[in-house]
């Protein structure tokens, strides 16, 4: 008996993985910073598609 991967278990983890990146890299997204800090931060979530 193989067993079959779950969607939306599946969905759920990838929501929770790229939330909390979004939330780690909150600051440097969306606050006060420098234009580097964003590059880098977006860079970090291209990277981890």
């Amino acid at each position: 008996m193989s067993k079959q991967p779950v969607p939306w278990a599946i969905a759920l983890v990838s929501i929770l993985y790229f939330g909390m990146l979004v939330y780690w890299q909150s600051e440097a997204l969306f606050g006060d910073t420098t234009l580097y800090d964003t590059d880098a931060a977006v860079f970090g979530l291209g990277l981890s598609v």
